[in-house]
């Protein structure tokens, strides 16, 4: 389940995480994990922009793909964003926990943004780290601003707006986490889900 998984990777800090990961600990880490092909990574820029202190790492995705996202924004002039292609998911966990923010990014490029349900983002929930994502579809059903700091996909400037809005109330940011890690161990664990499931099998 994730909170066996994720749980010994909690207990480290985040300069001790980012230091074997060779990652800068003087600035702010921002993380996202997942493929490229569905569309999202335009607007990692977005945060990329929003401050020269800020470092955005994506994991995901294979070596051509990341190389040309990476000669993207280094044509815009943008060179605090890496792209690193598919690691293996103990690398993958060890990087999200040293984040301090999260990035979940879905848009509507993506015929099944309406009914996805993507693992990432529990994953994402069971690190402890903060989120930054899109509101849409069915994702509803289980994230928004009490568990994380909410964007409209289709209207960038509202990243932006939820990212400076998570750096200004750092308290926030963590009880916001706190209680995403809560609702990922109480109610979308592989077993909870399953029950879940079996339940409304037995009821129908």
């Amino acid at each position: 389940m994730f909170r066996d998984v994720y749980r010994a990777v909690r207990t480290r800090s985040k300069i001790d995480l980012r230091q074997s990961l060779g990652l800068l600990t003087s600035k702010m880490l921002v993380v996202h994990t997942g493929s490229l092909y569905k569309g999202g990574a335009e607007l990692f820029g977005e945060i990329a922009r929003a401050d020269v202190n800020v470092f955005f790492v994506h994991l995901g995705g294979n070596k051509q793909e990341c190389q040309q996202w990476s000669e993207h924004y280094r044509n815009q002039g943008i060179d605090n964003i890496c792209f690193i292609p598919h690691s293996p998911s103990d690398k993958i966990r060890e990087y999200q926990v040293a984040a301090d923010l999260l990035f979940y990014i879905s848009t509507r490029n993506s015929p099944i943004y309406w009914c996805t349900s993507p693992l990432k983002l529990f994953e994402y929930m069971a690190s402890g780290t903060p989120i930054l994502g899109a509101c849409l579809g069915s994702v509803v059903e289980v994230f928004d601003d009490s568990v994380g700091f909410c964007f409209d996909p289709d209207r960038p400037e509202t990243i932006r707006q939820s990212f400076e809005y998570f750096r200004q109330h750092p308290a926030e940011a963590g009880s916001r986490a706190a209680r995403a890690l809560v609702a990922t161990e109480q109610h979308y664990s592989w077993h909870r889900r399953a029950q879940t499931i079996l339940d409304f099998a037995n009821l129908s």
